[in-house]
């Protein structure tokens, strides 16, 4: 009798759903070799959909927009939009936009570069009561419409736990005007905005409940700078115990004062510093470390596993001994009882770039077993931490 086809793939499969599952786990986060794996094995492919098509980007590709959309159209495909639950989108096909959520019901995380109307509609009508993270960059507000659609926006979205905020620029603004964020938020990221987008949002905040529910604020040392001391008002509305994460890049020296007069206003019990291990790291943070408030006795700074090809020790041992001796005479001031160095690894799943960023290269976490060489007399002394069992950074406690 001749096998049917469910028959023969179910007696010619090779290896047990297990195995493929074990591949899957492995691949994760490696989606084009996923795909490569599934084109080959028609069990595997099945198995992998769901990793494959769990984010999509879209953005500033009208070929791919159309593409993904007659995939959701086709009904031997249309079921693979339950498998969505990222998405990132350009502006420019704002109109297709709509077709394309209503097919993604598990879609929890948006990332949009430059906002349109039909955008903020489609958001607000269908996304308000699923969407968990939203990652806005790019966007210019031009006139008082566009806030309020904005802020309409906003309002709408009842369980959203992470908003990032990135360039935007309020081209229009008046002294009433105020941005209220949702009060399910628990994460902000603020990247490269100026002291007036600051004030609107932290004007927000001061009446509203976000300062006792957000969890972690995310700001980059591009924000710190173009706002300087202008971040105080910003600082003022935030919790005691709301955790702040500041994110250096590549900073230069020089840009330590400005970003000092930045940060010099935090509020918060608990500051983690995310930076990139590059050669003038240690002589930067020397710089910062006077400008941090007196009352922050407890801090940690956060290496990105990644090194950079400037970082060698043997060539900054004068950065890192400046280091030691500012932590050394905060220490001796009365102003520091523990200083923490982490390296843990970045997934990329709420920061798209700085330090917090997905490493490229191969893993690289040694700066932590040389810590202890690197800071002799504050080692000594008994008030730093070398913590090396925690892998992965996490936004949430």
């Amino acid at each position: 009798m001749r096998k049917t086809d469910s028959e023969a793939t179910a007696n010619e499969r090779r290896f047990s759903n297990e195995i493929f599952a074990l591949i899957i786990e492995y691949f994760t986060d490696d989606i084009p070799t996923l795909k490569n794996i599934a084109l080959v094995c028609r069990d595997f492919a099945s198995l992998s959909q769901p990793f494959i098509f769990r984010a999509i980007d879209l953005s500033l590709n009208s070929f791919k927009v159309e593409r993904f959309m007659n995939l959701l159209r086709q009904p031997q495909t249309t079921f693979l939009g339950k498998y969505v639950r990222r998405l990132d989108y350009g502006p420019e096909d704002a109109e297709a936009f709509i077709s394309i959520i209503t097919k993604l019901p598990s879609l929890v995380a948006f990332k949009i570069a430059g906002l349109r109307t039909e955008i903020c509609r489609g958001v607000k009508d269908h996304l308000g009561e699923k969407l968990e993270e939203l990652q806005l960059y790019w966007v210019s507000i031009h006139e008082l419409e566009d806030f309020h659609l904005l802020q309409s926006m906003l309002a709408s979205l009842g369980v959203l736990k992470f908003l990032s905020l990135n360039a935007i620029d309020f081209k229009h603004h008046s002294s009433q005007q105020v941005l209220i964020l949702p009060s399910s938020l628990k994460v902000l990221s603020l990247r490269d905005l100026d002291q007036l987008t600051l004030d609107v949002i932290a004007q927000g905040m001061h009446i509203s409940s976000n300062s006792r529910t957000l969890q972690t604020i995310f700001i980059d040392d591009g924000t710190c700078k173009q706002a300087g001391g202008g971040c105080d008002v910003f600082w003022k509305a935030l919790g005691r115990h709301t955790r702040i994460v500041l994110d250096l890049g590549y900073p230069a020296i020089s840009f330590a004062p400005a970003i000092a007069a930045g940060i010099k206003g935090v509020k918060s019990k608990e500051l983690v510093i995310s930076c990139i291990q590059h050669r003038t790291l240690a002589a930067f943070l020397a710089k910062l470390l006077p400008a941090l408030p007196n009352f922050l006795h407890d801090f940690c700074i956060d290496f990105s596993p990644t090194q950079s090809a400037y970082a060698s020790d043997s060539q900054n041992m004068t950065g890192w001994a400046e280091l030691d001796t500012a932590l050394q005479n905060r220490n001796e001031l009365g102003l520091l009882k523990r200083v923490r160095f982490k390296c843990t690894r970045r997934d990329g799943s709420h920061y798209y770039r700085g330090s917090l960023s997905i490493p490229r290269g191969s893993s690289d976490r040694r700066v932590l077993s040389r810590i202890e060489h690197l800071l002799p007399r504050s080692r000594q002394n008994g008030f730093v931490e070398v913590d090396d069992v925690t892998i992965f950074f996490r936004p949430i406690l």
